[in-house]
């Protein structure tokens, strides 16, 4: 088979990255592609490189639009898809020259709708694709999910480094206006899937790049996480997902006391204490969550109430 892939990359102000980007994808082993790049309205050189990218291979359809965020720009991608599978690659990263052709060859074999591959994190011009003992699994979509809370948090949030049967986006988008976009949509794309296959070979790059699409103040992004664990705890509880709920409310009291609790963003101590402490109520008790992870969670729920004490006594001084 040779099902038509689309490709979605997202540009903003990353001329000195973008071409790397492109050419990773132009020189793929794998040929059948549409590629779509939506420059999300840059200041800088990256509207004339993607043209010009455009004018060197037919594939390349280019959009230009106002700036409205790393959300929006996949969003545009999306509404104009034409492949049977999709995958995003984020400008200042690239992949391996045969990402695609892997992925797509491990979705096949395995009839699954979803493949994750692996990354790797460089500061280099060049990230070597080393190879590796290569481990293939096969799991449902609630597993994926799980694994969410695991080691390897970034391989199963991250929408990058996986090759999507773009039906799956029928009715599923990335919240505009948002940081933390991926934690915002990964979840459902898996919890609809009921074949997943995961390997640990490398096929993409991940690169660090502060200037990026997803660069926001810090206040803005804890906010915007916030908003999206809620909607998971919404999403899993009218899915009566007992368990994937608790560990989202965990994961709420993890990152109140890692943001809003150390760094005072919130002026109400009183708040603090009583956010963390309902989100915590009844997670000790399920024993289905790892016991590390709902120890980690009490701690944290802990040092809310401690920090936001400690707080109200600054205030009074």
């Amino acid at each position: 088979m040779n099902d038509l892939i689309s490709v979605i990359v997202p540009v903003y102000n990353v001329d000195m990255f973008l071409n790397r980007c492109l050419n990773s994808i132009i020189n793929q082993t794998y040929k059948n592609l549409e590629i779509i790049v939506v420059d999300d309205g840059s200041t800088d050189n990256s509207g004339k490189i993607c043209d010009d990218f455009s004018k060197i291979d037919s594939r390349i359809f280019v959009m230009h639009k106002e700036n409205g965020g790393l959300s929006s720009a996949r969003n545009a991608g999306l509404d104009v898809i034409h492949g049977k599978y999709v995958t995003f690659v984020d400008s200042d990263d690239y992949i391996s020259s045969d990402c695609i052709e892997y992925l797509y060859d491990l979705i096949l074999k395995t009839d699954s709708s979803i493949a994750i591959g692996n990354y790797g994190f460089t500061k280099e011009n060049q990230h070597k694709f080393e190879k590796v003992d290569e481990v293939v699994q096969q799991i449902s979509g609630i597993e994926a999910i799980n694994r969410q809370f695991g080691k390897n948090t970034v391989q199963y949030v991250s929408a990058w480094a996986k090759l999507y049967s773009s039906s799956l986006f029928d009715e599923i988008r990335f919240p505009n206006g948002m940081v933390h976009e991926d934690e915002g949509t990964t979840y459902k794309v898996l919890y609809f899937s009921s074949r997943i296959v995961v390997s640990n070979k490398v096929i993409y790059a991940y690169y660090y790049n502060g200037g990026s699409i997803t660069k926001r103040p810090k206040k803005n992004n804890y906010d915007d996480l916030c908003f999206i664990l809620k909607e998971q705890m919404d999403f899993y509880k009218n899915m009566e997902e007992n368990v994937l709920c608790a560990r989202v409310r965990n994961r709420y009291c993890i990152q109140a006391a890692a943001h809003y609790s150390l760094d005072g963003y919130y002026g109400s101590p009183q708040k603090i204490r009583n956010d963390a402490k309902n989100m915590y109520k009844g997670v000790w008790k399920i024993k289905d969550i790892p016991f590390s992870e709902r120890f980690k969670g009490l701690l944290c729920s802990y040092l809310c109430g401690f920090s936001a004490k400690l707080m109200s006594l600054s205030n009074r001084s």
